[in-house]
């Protein structure tokens, strides 16, 4: 074959016998002889050698930046869609195991361009955007895949996140507000995603929102303690805007839930003695000292 190799005349018979030597080669122990004679190969504007077979030994040999070279030409030479978002994913992997980050980066994007919801290029962009702090476009980038989200969990994890970014990361709290809103419509009773809106809630002043979000933390929950508790938050802002009987409703439904819930009853008992609703303080006082345990409340 070899001499038949140097006495070839047209470029496709030099390629096709190039690619038999490669091929017969292909199982030797050292696979740089094959390399060669594939790689020779892709000079010739005729015919070019099997990009697969060149990639796995140079893939065996650990020749890196010669695989991605390869991998780039193939790229080139491929019309489907599919095809190419593997092997632009492929290289991306190969350009971070160089550390050629802008690269691989362009990779990933490219491959998305080529397929929108390939889930390995989704995921490798989104490692490495992480990795570079790069918040925006891993907002952006989510939101993508969010699109494409099939089963519920993976579309509120990922709003959650997003929300998330773009609160602690970008500064944004009304954007991300507005994400948890756009959640709990959907899913209103999803717990971490009412915490979470009635603490962005609560940083920015904006108490009615706050208040009905935990009105509907409290449908949402069944645990007597908890309901409580909200109660509790509730009838602190209702307080502290002035919607004195509203707060005071609130606190015996905590009282009632909860009885020995003692920073309820001394707002309550506090609230009475300001309104001067005498009576009520009374038998608040005295309920109390059925239901406090500590010797100095009582």
């Amino acid at each position: 074959i070899r001499d038949r190799l140097q006495q070839a005349q047209t470029p496709s018979r030099r390629a096709f016998l190039r690619s038999a030597l490669g091929q017969l080669h292909s199982s030797d122990a050292d696979p740089s002889e094959a390399i060669s004679h594939l790689q020779a190969n892709l000079e010739e504007r005729d015919r070019r050698p099997s990009m697969q077979l060149l990639a796995r030994l140079l893939a065996r040999a650990g020749r890196t930046d010669e695989l991605l070279a390869v991998t780039e030409l193939e790229i080139e030479q491929t019309e489907s869609p599919a095809r190419r978002a593997k092997l632009m994913h492929r290289a991306g992997e190969l350009a971070l195991s160089e550390g050629d980050t802008p690269r691989a980066r362009s990779l990933f994007e490219g491959a998305l361009e080529s397929v929108d919801d390939h889930l390995p290029s989704l995921e490798a962009l989104g490692h490495h955007l992480r990795e570079t702090g790069d918040w925006e476009s891993l907002v952006d980038l989510m939101r993508k895949e969010l699109l494409y989200a099939n089963d519920r969990t993976r579309q509120v994890g990922l709003q959650l996140e997003v929300a998330n970014l773009l609160s602690s990361r970008l500064g944004r709290d009304q954007d991300a507000l507005d994400e948890l809103q756009a959640l709990l419509r959907r899913w209103p009773r999803h717990l971490p995603a009412l915490h979470a809106a009635e603490r962005i809630a609560t940083r920015l002043g904006l108490d009615d929102l706050q208040l009905s979000l935990l009105d509907q933390h409290i449908g949402a929950v069944g645990g007597p303690r908890t309901r409580a508790l909200l109660l509790h938050r509730a009838a602190r802002t209702r307080a502290k805007n002035g919607d004195r009987p509203r707060a005071i409703r609130d606190l015996v439904r905590a009282l009632e839930l909860w009885p020995q819930l003692g920073v309820a009853r001394a707002q309550l008992l506090r609230m009475y003695e300001e309104g001067g609703r005498l009576a009520e303080l009374q038998a608040f006082a005295e309920a109390g000292l059925n239901d406090e345990r500590g010797a100095s409340n009582r």
